[in-house]
């Protein structure tokens, strides 16, 4: 699997409340405080999940979040070289 991981410095998201974000239509505060419509983590969350990867949140020390997920490591795509009409690889996964 692949593993990608965003940080942030924000305010951070109470441990009871990392289910909720990935939710449709879940917000944590008012439109007036932060903007936002509450779909975009969920589309995440869906894109994540139908290739066969898990998508979450954590803490971080000091303050702010973690997002991370996880993709199926799978070969690229095989590319055909115009000059050589060689097929090569493209992106390889790692560790």
């Amino acid at each position: 699997m692949w593993r990608i991981s965003v940080a942030d410095d924000g305010i951070g998201i109470d441990p009871r409340h990392r289910d909720r974000v990935f939710k449709m239509f879940q917000r944590l505060h008012d439109r007036e405080t932060f903007e936002g419509r509450g779909i975009g983590l969920a589309i995440c969350r869906k894109i994540v999940e139908s290739q066969g990867g898990e998508i979450w949140v954590d803490g971080r020390e000091g303050g702010g979040s973690e997002f991370s997920f996880t993709l199926p490591a799978v070969p690229g795509p095989t590319l055909l070289d115009p000059a050589t009409g060689e097929h090569g690889r493209v992106g390889t996964p790692v560790g």
